[in-house]
């Protein structure tokens, strides 16, 4: 069935209509404001009507800095019409301008805050890492624009509590290779862990210059020891909405779902114009080619969703919990479609994490080696472990497994200028939409016979990572880094996850259907089993007769702190990756935000109330290959500030 489906769909996709999808949304996006995404929002409404979806829609959520989605707070609303730096001393160089809004956005950091109508004037301060508290002790920057090689988002808490009134930061990645390109800051949070502008961060204007301008501006700074700059700042904060678009192609069935997610409302070509193009050719080829009656209608609905990364994606599983819920599987996009040879990438297979293991892995990675490599055998592509962004609907408390599609987190033109359309390579934007179309189809249609197949191939998946994991298993004693029971618990860890990855296509099936196949599934089910216990009594028997069973001597400060974890339960309280946004930053006793902190993250998606934290920290350790034991504290601090709940075992 599969390749039948494969091979009429790759006939219908068009890479062309994907890159011209992809360069009207980024025409619209690429301003980056509230009003800019409300206009995309209703182009993607009707873009996904004309593709021949149904219930098109754009759901709005709060944008006041106050309302929680998840943990996170939603971001203020942000509008900009106009911003231009200039200098303004010395005097043989007035007048010249360094950044415009209007000729380069990214040259203005998002959620600037406005200046008076006609402008400020003031002396910059050269700090190289005004991200750095120790920056500041023999600096004086009060009244003062901060000129600084960091992160301007990294700089801004610590700026504006010294006094600074803005920021011009020459920061790009991969800097040596991109003189004359601007970073993208859609950042500004006075936590430097944080994200967007909230009700209580400070306002603060922000420039983006290239690394040329930065050796410029330096230049001038060393020749007559004083500048200053002229700063005019046309912008609006205010509460408004963040929108996120929906739309489905029905199934025979309207209670289950496989949802495509991506984010839109950025300014990238490939972060992420290209994502959600690549949903719109997979809609527009599935629904031409079921109302044509070549595909049957699958049984399940078909939805594509495009959000603002995280903050309406957590809004929008809470909003439609149960539709969530109902969900079997999905797939998320985020940069993808690109010109490996120029932005030196390789499109990653992200899998679920293991806490939400599904047969998802499998059909991915089986599906990206017959689409891709008969393609382009120079094409890459690589399965990953699970990473964060859209995909975060992961968590167990949100539903669905889903994969992950693109080169996240970044590549060398990730968050500029740079992320432009010549960037992008049309066939593999074409391929991609075939790959989702397909992914999503498949999963849509599947019935019992379809169940099995996928079981199947999880069971030859889990046992390739089965024998991987005994191998590093191995190296790790040999090294001296681990023990014989440590390895025998790492195999036996790899089959279990197995175990729910095959078992998960329960989940696509009805009692009465599941009947018919139970007795197969079981003796699949039982192989991986078998497997996996002869494989950690071989590893031990091997370790023992090469003398590598002892591993380095137990730490006891780690033996206390496991101590501790077993006596505690802990209980989430918020979907989705934790933030620290409920606790101001001067009481989080000098620990960072952990949204982005994948141990902490899979560690939580463990927490279902039952199990005691050190069990948690040890299944997310067997994710990660990691001792975890430096959580313990984290995890007493999240419940001491009301983050989680916990109480005694």
């Amino acid at each position: 069935m599969l390749e039948e489906v494969r091979a009429k769909i790759a006939r219908e996709t068009s890479g062309g209509l994907a890159f011209e999808q992809l360069r009207e949304l980024h025409e619209i996006d690429r301003w980056f404001t509230f009003p800019a995404f409300e206009k995309s929002a209703r182009h993607l409404a009707n873009a996904w009507k004309a593709a021949g979806c149904s219930s098109a829609k754009v759901e709005r959520f709060p944008a006041d800095g106050r309302t929680l989605a998840g943990s996170w707070k939603m971001p203020l609303a942000w509008d900009a019409r106009e911003a231009v730096l200039s200098v303004e001393c010395p005097e043989e160089l007035r007048g010249a301008v360094i950044a415009r809004y209007r000729e380069r956005p990214t040259s203005l950091m998002m959620w600037s805050a406005p200046t008076p109508k006609k402008g400020v004037t003031a002396e910059i301060v050269y700090l190289a890492d005004a991200g750095v508290e120790g920056s500041y002790r023999k600096t004086d920057v009060r009244g003062r624009i901060v000129f600084t090689s960091a992160r301007g988002a990294f700089a801004k808490g610590l700026a504006a509590r010294h006094g600074a009134i803005g920021i011009v930061s020459d920061f790009v990645t991969s800097r040596l290779e991109k003189p004359d390109a601007t970073f993208w800051t859609n950042a500004w949070s006075d936590d430097a862990g944080g994200w967007g502008l909230t009700a209580q961060d400070s306002r603060l204007f922000g420039f983006a210059i290239t690394p040329r301008q930065g050796e410029w501006l330096r230049g001038i700074l060393a020749k007559h020891g004083r500048v200053v700059l002229k700063a005019v700042v046309d912008t609006r904060i205010y509460k408004g909405t963040l929108p996120a678009v929906t739309a489905v192609i029905p199934g025979v069935s309207r209670r289950e779902e496989v949802l495509a997610i991506g984010h839109a409302f950025e300014q990238g070509a490939i972060d992420n114009a290209s994502g959600v193009a690549v949903m719109l050719e997979a809609a527009r080829v599935l629904a031409k080619l079921i109302g044509e009656g070549a595909l049957p209608r699958p049984r399940r609905t078909i939805r594509f969703l495009a959000v603002s990364e995280c903050y309406t994606t957590f809004a929008y599983s809470e909003r439609f919990r149960e539709r969530m819920q109902s969900t079997v599987a999905a797939a998320c996009f985020d940069s993808v479609g690109e010109r490996q040879d120029v932005c030196r990438t390789t499109l990653a297979v992200h899998r679920p994490p293991d806490s939400n293991a599904s047969f998802v892995t499998a059909i991915a990675e089986r599906l990206a080696d017959v689409t891709f490599a008969p393609w382009r055998p120079y094409f890459r592509w690589a399965g990953r472990p699970y990473a964060t962004t859209d995909n975060v609907i992961n968590d167990p408390m949100i539903g669905p497994p889903t994969i992950l599609i693109g080169q996240y987190p970044g590549f060398i033109f990730w968050h500029s200028d740079a992320d432009t359309l010549d960037k992008v390579d049309i066939e593999a934007l074409g391929k991609t939409a075939e790959y989702a179309a397909v992914y999503l189809y498949a999963i849509a249609s599947a019935g019992p016979v379809d169940a099995l197949y996928f079981a199947g191939l999880a069971a030859a998946r889990a046992k390739a990572e089965l024998y991987w994991s005994a191998a590093l298993a191995l190296e790790a004693c040999r090294d001296g880094k681990s023990d014989a029971e440590t390895a025998r618990k790492r195999v036996l860890y790899a089959a279990e996850t197995g175990l729910r990855e095959v078992e998960s296509v329960k989940t696509l099936l009805a009692l009465r259907e599941f009947r018919s196949i139970a007795k197969e599934l079981a003796r699949i089910s039982g192989s991986l089993i078998d497997d996996g216990r002869r494989c950690a009594d071989e590893l031990g028997h091997l370790l023992s007769q090469c003398g590598r069973a002892h591993g380095p001597a137990p730490s006891a400060a780690r033996d206390k702190l496991l101590r501790t974890a077993a006596s505690l339960v802990p209980k989430r309280k918020y979907i989705g990756a934790l933030a620290f946004d409920l606790v101001p930053v001067a009481k989080r006793e000098g620990l960072s935000d952990p949204r982005w902190d994948g141990a902490v993250t899979a560690a939580l998606f463990w927490c279902d109330g039952r199990r005691t934290l050190a069990e948690v920290l040890q299944l997310a350790g067997g994710e990660l290959g990691a001792d975890l034991s430096h959580l313990v504290g984290i995890f007493r601090f999240m419940a001491k500030k009301g983050l989680i709940e916990m109480r005694k075992a």
